[in-house]
């Protein structure tokens, strides 16, 4: 299943119970998040695709910085990293 950015959002928003009408705010929200190091191969000139595991990683990180995670922690946490949170402190 190969996904545009436009289904892309749509999956997101219908994930996470995201109003259409605020789709500008959860655009901007995602394209944050792949600035920050979520996605593969974003940015200008490079046409991305997005499959499940996008979407269940940004679901993810969503769920996370919506519990009150830092987005920085849930990036690390999407991407691989096992780390408690803890051991960031020490």
């Amino acid at each position: 299943m190969a996904l545009t950015f436009a289904e892309f959002v749509a999956q997101i928003e219908q994930r996470h119970g995201l109003s259409p009408a605020k789709r500008k705010t959860t655009v901007g929200r995602l394209q944050q998040l792949q600035k920050a190091g979520l996605s593969k191969g974003t940015g200008r000139g490079h046409k991305t695709t997005y499959d499940a595991g996008d979407i269940d990683r940004m679901s993810e990180v969503l769920h996370l910085i919506d519990e009150g995670v830092s987005p920085a922690f849930a990036l690390r946490r999407a991407n691989g990293d096992t780390t408690k949170a803890l051991d960031y402190l020490r």
